[in-house]
């Protein structure tokens, strides 16, 4: 760890909380860091309570942000609710985890040793309002333009990362949002960084410049994030999902690049400008109580920039840090797995965690300004003679999953690794892959029990495992992403782990990710590192490039079982498929996702484009494939089209007691479903659907290979050039 630096504390005076921020601009340009920069700190219940590890990694972690530990920082402690089982993410734990967690707020105070208030939450509605709810009437206040004496006297004697720290303690739980808010209002420098209680520095950084663009930019620049692992490819990320292209800019000083979504992780803003557009009706959004600022203020920002384009962009100003090194400034400890090193050698775990392996993602040799051509390589290198395994623990819904198998099964075959796989039945997904596809080569499907074993064996190998698990809704809309736009959680990918025992490396990979995502970040070099031919191809899928021999190899691997291969077969002779035109109307469950996403393909959309078809076309037929009746008797029975529109079979009621979104269709329905559609001349998807995704790359396959079923990869069922 950095050693510490020595910090410096305020001394506190009655009330300057009537100060007018934004009349020291001036007068504070060129001052210390700790005069102009308030750190909020948000933390909530984690396993790892009462530990204080885990926060003192990120308070130490300080000492690597110019100037950072000397500033005053306000540790926010949302509270939580009590329930039969801990949801760490929703503010629910046990009664033993809440006793816990209290221990951990009162170490906090200690270590501070800063008075303890215990002031009520905001009164239960929606933020929006700038009316205080005097949650910090004995939070101690400061000066923070102390004389240069006094700030002096005061870092002699600051020896810990606790210095000049205080904590707000809610007895409520609110959500980061409303957390975040009351730490705001605390604050009197006329900048402030919001951090969370497990995103830590991982590299150098000074902030000061940062600072002084927001200064300098006032309505321009009003936010800048720093970037993590998941976000240093955000400029390619914005072009390939959404086609926007935004391009990084000095204007300002530092290099920054536009981003069109609010991310809660760390970032810097102007204290007045934060507190009024997010909190106080400057946006015109709502946040719930309970809610991540990103899921609501990030939603809206994305949708209005997709639908109005940059220029709607000057609203939010909002900005991330780019220092020109391709690697992240800030890493995610993952509180709710964070273990402490008495928990690790519990576990018969090293008490101390291998350091993770920072990927890098920059030009490679073959790429442009805007991140095309070859794929982003990573600073990993897997020695020759060292052999791999892959543990796969599959989440969500039929179609996320196939493409996360694929792409593992491609990455197992180019590496020489065994690929296991746990497919567990979900209501997402109800049913198990062999229930409806043929085996896959050189996959293996194990149980729970089984890939519980393995996941222990490779965290006594000192890899430790996390998950894929999306952190929040955009990660897991876009783990969801449809034809025309996918890149996925993540951004779901960042879940993959390793343990090493003797020459063996296991990863363990829990949630679900795309092909490309996959292939970036888990192909290790030497070994096709994505820079080659087949890679780089295979890369292009998603960009629309890639030729139909590539795409049909890897997807042809999907082969119904026979009693739904015939079924497929005699529907499509029957009905003439192949000319038909597919419709793939994706609701349910789906259709809130896609809305906030400004990805939402409506009824009218859908309708527009059969007349389009019709009027190229006057004998065209269509084929449908939706989730729910309602939909299927609308436009089966649409004017115009009556007798044109033809679908697999009636869809049924929900069963009593199902959730009133979710999806009518069972598991042989859907395969049945995307397979035709795979038959048809083209096929108009929902926008957002994987499912939509995959009918299109099976129709691609389809084209390569006469029939889907036909045996591919002979040649070198281990893996290989070929493949």
């Amino acid at each position: 760890k950095p050693s510490c630096h020595n910090f410096v504390t305020f001394s506190h005076v009655s009330d300057s909380r009537s100060s007018g921020i934004g009349l020291w601009s001036v007068a504070m340009a060129g001052r210390p860091l700790h005069e102009r920069l308030t750190v909020v700190i948000t933390t909530s219940p984690v396993p790892s309570n009462p530990s204080t590890a885990m926060i003192e990694a990120l308070l130490t972690s300080f000492n690597l942000c110019t100037g950072l530990a000397a500033c005053r920082k306000v540790i926010v402690c949302d509270g939580c609710n009590i329930g039969s089982k801990a949801k760490y993410r929703g503010g629910q734990v046990t009664s033993e985890a809440a006793e816990a967690y209290a221990e951990y707020c009162d170490a906090l105070k200690r270590l501070c040793k800063s008075p303890p208030p215990q002031t009520p939450a905001q009164p239960a509605g929606a933020l929006g309002t700038s009316e205080s709810n005097g949650e910090a009437e004995d939070l101690p206040h400061h000066d923070p333009q102390e004389s240069g004496a006094a700030a002096a006297k005061t870092a002699a004697a600051a020896e810990t990362p606790w210095a000049n720290t205080a904590v707000l303690r809610l007895v409520e739980r609110v959500g980061f949002a409303h957390a975040a808010y009351a730490g705001l209002r605390e604050v009197q420098t006329e900048f402030v960084i919001v951090v969370q209680h497990d995103l830590a520095f991982v590299r150098t950084v000074d902030v000061g410049p940062l600072c002084d663009v927001l200064r300098a930019h006032p309505g321009v620049v009003n936010y800048i994030t720093l970037p993590g692992a998941k976000h240093i490819g955000v400029q390619h990320h914005n072009l390939t999902k959404y086609g926007i292209k935004v391009e990084p800019t000095t204007e300002f000083g530092p290099r920054l690049i536009p981003v069109i979504y609010w991310y809660d992780k760390t970032h810097l803003c102007r204290t007045d400008w934060y507190k009024q557009f997010v909190y106080e009706g400057g946006s015109g959004i709502v946040i719930p109580r309970g809610q991540f600022t990103e899921h609501e203020l990030g939603f809206s920002e994305r949708a209005d920039i997709i639908a109005n384009g940059m220029s709607a962009h000057r609203k939010y100003g909002t900005y991330q840090y780019d220092d020109g090194s391709g690697l992240p400034l800030i890493e995610h400890m993952n509180g709710r797995r964070f273990m402490t090193a008495t928990q690790r050698e519990a576990q018969g775990w090293p008490a101390e965690r291998p350091p993770k392996v920072l990927r890098q993602k920059g030009r490679g040799p073959n790429q442009d300004d805007e991140g095309n051509g070859a794929a982003t390589r990573t600073v990993m290198e897997i020695p020759e003679q060292q052999r791999r395994r892959y543990v796969l623990m599959l989440r969500g819904g039929l179609a996320n999953r196939l493409r996360t198998v694929l792409g593992f099964r491609l990455v197992a075959s180019l590496s020489s690794a065994e690929l296991l796989i746990n497919w567990k039945p979900a209501p997402a997904c109800p049913g198990h892959f062999l229930d409806v596809y043929g085996p896959i080569p050189n996959v293996t499907f194990i149980d729970e029990a089984t890939a519980t074993t393995l996941i222990r064996e490779a965290r006594n190998g000192g890899g430790g495992v996390e998950t894929a698990d999306s952190d929040s809704a955009a990660d897991q809309g876009a783990a969801d992403a449809g034809v025309a736009g996918c890149e996925s959680a993540a951004e779901g990918g960042e879940g993959a782990d390793e343990g090493a025992k003797g020459n063996l490396e296991t990863f363990v990979f829990s949630g679900q990710a795309t092909v490309k995502t996959i292939l970036q970040r888990y192909l290790p070099k030497g070994r096709g590192d994505g820079t080659t031919k087949l890679g780089r191809g295979l890369l292009e899928v998603d960009k629309g490039r890639a030729d139909a021999q590539r795409v049909g190899r890897l997807y042809s691997l999907l082969r119904p079982v026979p009693a739904l291969q015939e079924q497929i077969d005699r529907f499509a002779s029957d009905h003439n498929v192949a000319a038909c035109v597919g419709l793939h109307i994706r609701r349910t469950d789906h259709s809130n996702m896609a809305q906030k996403n400004g990805r939402f393909t409506s009824d009218a959309d859908f309708v527009a484009r059969m007349e389009r078809e019709q009027d190229a076309n006057p004998d065209v037929h269509f084929f449908l494939a939706t989730d729910n009746p309602a939909t299927q008797h609308q436009f089966k029975s649409l004017p115009g089209f009556e007798g044109r529109v033809v679908d697999f079979g009636p869809i049924g009621d929900l069963p009593e007691g199902a959730p009133s979104n979710a999806r009518h269709t069972d598991l042989d329905r859907a395969v049945i479903d995307v397979h035709l559609l795979a038959r048809c001349t083209k096929v108009h998807g929902s926008g957002y659907s994987s499912y939509s995704e995959l009918a299109h790359h099976l129709r691609v396959a389809a084209t390569a290979y006469a029939v889907l079923a036909q045996p591919v990869l002979q040649e070198s069922e281990k893996g290989g050039p070929d493949e």
